[in-house]
């Protein structure tokens, strides 16, 4: 059955027609463990550090902690492996997942990509999943990815309300192909917490420091950022906020789990919420829909065929954390995320 929707899936995409957009495709590519079947057995490869990264390894495994115990499930039923970063190391673990005969096999971040490419193409019947990734247009590999423009419209409400000075700023990455979109949710989200809120962005290229600079020369007072590769972000407000006075420091939304410094102590000093992407809830999905003989395959990139599952407030995908409770701020982020349920709001442009 697989392969004969891997040759139609083909044959549409050579003749441009990926499908229709936002359906969600459930095909058989595993053993159903029903009527005393066979039981799937499941991998996941951790990216170089594994558990205890404290950021998406950490969150991964939690996932992991929480669908064996949901589904009764052993080390022998899940089988976990550490990459020690390098695209040897990547390509050996995987195919030899691969060739044991594992139905799904999970990776954790867009790292994994050119071994991905290579070893899913060897082992078509093997499904196989990447976290935090919609790059790969492979039918047998399952991108799970977050709504982010949902979490940068609750992060634009966030700032909006927390903002003394009616003025938030934005700084994301424009290497991400979701950037245009996050900046337009945030700045709509921004001036449905507060109308008026002046909103400023940064798409940095290449280092954070100047875009932290200038928006600080904005008076901006609060900042969600995107930045994932460093803390910069929080080492420049951190430097700024020893100028500025009491009333008007600078203070930062971010985004776990990928944001591994959310913890630290200088981060804590200044952050007052984080948008959270519950890779936790994407992995328990994940294994539930494998021990069912199912897969996610969502059309989560139309343009470039990329199959997976954005995982949204809906599935409890996505949400954020206050580090202060803020009556204001609860509300309105429940009352958004209501609307955006229901279909009233609709956040991307």
């Amino acid at each position: 059955m697989f392969m004969k929707f891997l040759a139609s899936f083909h044959a549409h995409k050579s003749s441009g027609r990926i499908g229709i957009i936002g359906l969600i495709i459930v095909f058989s590519l595993l053993p159903n463990v029903a009527g005393g079947a066979v039981k799937p057995r499941i991998a996941i490869v951790y990216d170089n550090g594994g558990r205890g990264d404290r950021a998406v390894n950490d969150a991964a495994a939690s996932g992991i902690d929480l669908a064996k115990k949901k589904y009764h499930l052993s080390a022998l039923d899940i089988r976990e492996l550490v990459t020690d970063g390098t695209e040897t190391d990547r390509e050996n673990r995987l195919r030899f997942l691969a060739k044991a005969g594992y139905a799904l096999i999970i990776t954790t971040g867009s790292g994994f990509i050119p071994a991905l490419t290579l070893v899913a193409g060897e082992f078509p019947a093997t499904q196989f999943a990447v976290i935090n990734d919609q790059t790969l247009p492979m039918i047998n590999v399952t991108s799970a990815v977050f709504a982010d423009a949902q979490g940068a419209f609750l992060a634009g409400i966030t700032a909006a309300i927390s903002s003394k000075l009616g003025k938030v700023g934005l700084v994301t990455n424009a290497e991400d192909p979701q950037s245009l979109n996050v900046i337009s949710a945030f700045t709509r989200g921004a001036n449905y917490g507060k109308a008026g809120t002046k909103v400023f962005i940064r798409n940095s290229q290449d280092t954070p420091l100047a875009d932290v600079a200038y928006l600080n020369s904005q008076k901006v007072d609060v900042i969600y950022s995107r930045w994932y590769k460093s803390g910069e972000v929080v080492a420049a407000i951190s430097k700024i906020n020893v100028a500025r006075p009491a009333t008007s420091k600078i203070k930062l939304i971010g985004e776990a789990p990928e944001q591994f410094f959310l913890g630290n102590k200088d981060t804590q000093k200044i952050l007052i919420a984080s948008v959270l992407n519950h890779v936790d809830i994407a992995m328990v999905e994940l294994v539930g829909a494998t021990l069912k003989g199912q897969s996610f395959a969502d059309i989560v990139d139309p343009v470039n065929g990329v199959y997976g599952h954005q995982f949204s407030i809906k599935d409890g995908g996505i949400d954020l954390s206050l580090v202060v409770p803020n009556p204001a701020i609860s509300a309105k982020v429940a009352a958004a995320k209501k609307a955006i349920l229901s279909g009233q709001l609709k956040v991307a442009s």
